[in-house]
């Protein structure tokens, strides 16, 4: 029941991220990522991580490759995009070391990824928003191979147009090169 007040908590506080001239919440200050145990998981899956119920027609398709999701996204750019992690919160990635992310991250909730059987993570480049479109694959980071437990759990880099700055390039370069575990990352264009 914890849990679900602080995610509930969350998603209100979310509303009040910072822009200009605002600060953030007291909670944001202080709360860390929530954790995803099986419950939150199948609040979650039952929500669609939006907070509201899956609609009846709403179905979840499995890609098992990472060609084939880039294939599908930019066939189908507008997917509902959930944003587990915007800019600024703090993300371990697996470790508990956590660290603030320089961009939105998120997944799709309807296309699933069975490394993790949830949604694919996606990065969208940080001059960018989830409400630009059509955000379409420009690039990925994947694990290394000595995160043989990560494996298969790629990030997607999304773009608005495609289009996105040396800026946005190097930030992401920066952040994923400065983490272990990962490969750098391999960008489309």
């Amino acid at each position: 029941m914890k849990l679900l007040f602080e995610n509930w908590r969350r998603y209100l506080n979310e509303a009040e991220r910072p822009g200009p001239g605002r600060t953030r919440s007291r909670y944001e200050q202080t709360a860390g990522p929530i954790a995803f145990d099986g419950f939150a998981k199948a609040t979650y899956d039952a929500t669609g991580g939006e907070g509201g119920f899956m609609e009846e027609n709403e179905s979840k398709q499995t890609f098992d490759s990472r060609e084939k999701i880039i294939h599908y996204i930019q066939d189908n750019p507008n997917q509902k995009i959930y944003l587990d992690s915007p800019k600024g919160s703090l993300k371990g990635f697996g470790r508990t070391e956590k660290v603030a992310l320089p961009f939105d991250y998120g997944e799709w909730p309807g296309l699933i990824n069975p490394a993790d059987d949830m949604g694919w993570d996606l990065i969208i480049v940080p001059s960018a928003t989830k409400d630009d479109e059509p955000l379409v694959p420009v690039g990925h980071v994947e694990y290394s191979e000595e995160r043989l437990d990560k494996q298969g759990n790629d990030k997607i880099i999304i773009a608005p147009n495609k289009l996105y700055t040396k800026e946005d390039k190097a930030i992401i370069d920066g952040f994923f090169n400065g983490l272990e575990g990962f490969e750098p990352p391999r960008w489309y264009k």
